[in-house]
């Protein structure tokens, strides 16, 4: 009985580290889906294309005037512009849109904004390795998804 308690012992020792290693790595995440057949529908809600610091003095101008918050973006490689969708549905409070390249930063930026109490609202890959997302405070997230699936636009499972 005893040979059978370290052996035991031993394998859970060996084991443990494995089991950390696995543990500690982030959760894949996953982009989410756009269906073309709700195109027509963000379409019009679509603001002109812009450059990414009009887009920063939109969005800061329309949070302090309580008049909208984004909740979704596009980038045009062709155009080297953006273009997002905003709603009044959702108070403007901390929030945020950006981008990321590479999994390991996407990983770390939604980790930050977790410490923050924001969630990711919209995540899409726009080219390998380049990742575009848009955060919420946690709070707001189910009326921000709920907007946002009537767009077409679903989280990964229909999170």
């Amino acid at each position: 009985m005893k040979p059978l308690l370290v052996l035991t012992m031993l394998l859970l020792c060996l084991l443990q580290p494995i089991a950390g290693k696995a543990a500690d790595r982030p959760e894949k995440i996953k982009p989410w889906s756009v269906r073309a057949s709700k195109s027509r529908d963000r379409e019009k809600l679509f603001t002109e294309w812009m450059t990414g610091p009009e887009l920063d003095k939109l969005a800061a101008s329309k949070r302090a005037s309580n008049s909208g918050q984004i909740i979704f973006f596009e980038y045009s490689s062709e155009k080297r512009k953006f273009r997002a969708i905003f709603t009044d549905q959702v108070p403007p409070g901390p929030s945020g849109w950006t981008t990321t390249y590479g999994e390991e930063a996407l990983a770390k930026e939604v980790a930050r904004r977790k410490g923050l109490g924001q969630e990711l609202l919209y995540l899409t890959l726009q080219r390998p390795e380049r990742y575009e997302m848009v955060f919420l405070p946690t709070d707001k997230i189910p009326v921000g998804r709920r907007i946002l699936e009537s767009l077409g636009v679903e989280a990964p499972g229909g999170k």
